[in-house]
């Protein structure tokens, strides 16, 4: 496999991953202050914790999304390089017929 294919997978990977983590740890923080006060109103808490926690998660996600453009355009110069080789040695060879 192609040194930058491999690279590019595993950052889309990490940053899949941190997306995933940090959910986990929101649903988590959700759910616990929700049992430890449940007596009170947590709706403004609950606000401010995800406020900060979507910025994040969308930065994440156009990070990998980056990373996956990155990789189709990458692909997309080689398969137009390859072509362009292809189509000049099937000219040589129907020049020299």
């Amino acid at each position: 496999m192609a040194k930058n294919g491999s690279s590019v997978g595993s950052r889309t990977t990490i940053y899949v991953w941190g997306v995933v983590a940090i959910c986990v740890l929101a649903v988590g923080f959700v759910l616990g202050v929700v049992f430890l006060r449940p007596e009170k109103d947590n709706t403004a808490l609950i606000a401010t914790v995800f406020g900060v926690l979507v910025p994040v998660i969308a930065a994440l996600l156009a990070a990998a999304v980056q990373q996956v453009h990155l990789a189709v355009n990458s692909r997309l110069s080689q398969l137009l390089e390859l072509t362009a080789k292809a189509s000049k040695a099937e000219g040589k060879l129907e020049d020299k017929q």
